[in-house]
């Protein structure tokens, strides 16, 4: 299962085809407080998370959601998302890989692939 944590809805269908063509069930939050009460309750069948790095207010940046993320459930290949922001040296592990919005399929597909084996 692929986990989508993203506020732009326009954004999270585009990910949601993506994933689905890539053979990955999705499931789709708005915030990093939904993601992380998603991954709370479903996180042993999670294998990607796919966060924005700036979500509605609340508690939870992208940013956020992936270090904890990556800290609980260290089998989820994770990538963080922005038109915006990029991280700042040393400020993610080195399991998290960083997207640049707009990005393509393709971009999707060798992020993932850059994590590592990621099967739906």
């Amino acid at each position: 299962m692929a986990l989508i944590a993203e506020d732009c809805s326009l954004v999270r269908m585009d990910l949601e085809n993506i994933l689905q063509d890539a053979g990955y069930d999705v499931y789709q939050v708005g915030t990093g407080e939904e993601a992380l009460e998603t991954l709370c309750h479903r996180g042993n069948d999670v294998q990607v998370l796919i966060t924005d790095v700036q979500m509605p207010p609340g508690k939870l940046s992208g940013f956020d959601l992936a270090k904890i993320c990556a800290h609980r459930w260290t089998h989820i290949s994770i990538v963080v998302a922005s038109g915006t922001k990029s991280p700042e040296a040393q400020s993610l592990p080195d399991n998290i890989a960083f997207l640049s919005k707009p990005f393509s399929a393709h971009q999707v597909y060798e992020t993932l692939g850059n994590l590592g084996p990621v099967r739906p």
